[in-house]
């Protein structure tokens, strides 16, 4: 009977003790920041930084220092004398024979025109 009165008694000493703790910030740190006046922040520098280019502009930032990739490719050129000409391509077409695979018809019936429709076996 001793024991359970003396284990109700720590409990309530201890009950006691935790509801007497404020919850939350420490009193002289609450002092503190109510008479604080507010200041405005100022930005992190790598933040303004970062803010000038485009989001859609790939950036590098090379020993801390960001900037944009130089993609510098210059204009595509045609010729070598720089008048465009057009690509000339040769109409005729040229037949290429194909090795048979044992599958069946051979290749070269598909590109040649003489043998085009017939099954070689």
């Amino acid at each position: 009977m001793h024991s359970s009165f003396f284990i109700s008694a720590l409990f309530c000493l201890l009950a006691g003790q935790a509801m007497s703790i404020p919850l939350g910030v420490p009193t002289p740190m609450a002092r503190a920041l109510e008479q604080r006046e507010p200041i405005a922040i100022e930005p992190v520098n790598a933040y303004v930084q970062r803010q000038n280019i485009p989001i859609e502009e790939p950036v590098k930032a090379p020993n801390a220092v960001i900037e944009p990739y130089k993609r510098d490719l210059g204009t595509p050129i045609k010729a070598l004398n720089g008048v465009i000409e057009p690509y000339k391509r040769d109409d005729t077409r040229q037949d290429v024979p194909v090795k048979d695979t044992g599958l069946g018809a051979s290749s070269i019936a598909n590109h040649s025109p003489d043998l085009a429709g017939h099954a070689i076996a």
